[in-house]
């Protein structure tokens, strides 16, 4: 008696999912990483706090605070990173396997064309659903692409500007010859303030 081979009813489906996998696991281990190392406001020494009204407490607490707010953006800026290679990935593959599913129909479509050039009086009903689908996944990926990036550039620019305002605020105190040392703590408490801001 002749043995029949089982054939998935969804193969098309199957292999669109299994694509779609392999770009999520292209986009985390293949993302472009930022190679940079949070910069570090340095604590002020024995011998030149000597020179201010402040206690080295108030200051290395304050500077402490600052450099974990510096790698925070830094880190946040890693995972917008991350989030935005794979959803570059993920829109690269919906938009090929659409352009698959348009080849196999006998059609000519550009990756970029998307579904709106395919033929729909070509492509069965389930498989006009799966291209649906993918449009769908590569325009959000798309769109979603420029609001992230803006995040992670907003996110390295507050690191550099919090850094860029700690070091200001270190030398002015260091330099500062305010007698009482109101000059120097309303600094520290500028200081602290601009780290506070969201």
């Amino acid at each position: 008696m002749a043995s029949h081979k089982r054939k998935s009813k969804y193969p098309l489906i199957f292999i669109s999912l299994l694509l779609l996998g392999v770009g999520l696991f292209v986009g985390f281990y293949n993302a472009e990483s930022i190679n940079i190392l949070p910069s570090r406001v340095m604590s002020v020494d024995a011998a030149a706090i000597n020179e201010t009204n402040l206690s080295k407490q108030d200051l290395d607490t304050a500077f402490e605070k600052v450099n974990k707010l510096i790698y925070e953006h830094v880190e946040s800026a890693k995972r917008y990173q991350l989030i935005e290679n794979t959803l570059k990935w993920l829109g690269i593959i919906a938009a090929a396997i659409i352009t698959f599913i348009a080849a196999f129909s006998g059609q000519v479509v550009q990756p970029e064309a998307g579904a709106g050039k395919i033929d729909e009086t070509k492509l069965k009903d389930k498989t006009l659903r799966l291209v649906g689908i993918l449009a769908a996944i590569n325009t959000v990926c798309i769109g979603l692409q420029s609001p992230i990036n803006e995040s992670k550039t907003s996110s390295l620019e507050r690191a550099d500007k919090l850094f860029e305002t700690a070091m200001t605020t270190r030398q002015k105190i260091l330099d500062s010859k305010d007698a009482d040392g109101n000059e120097q703590q309303a600094l520290l408490n500028k200081l602290i303030f601009e780290a506070s801001r969201p």
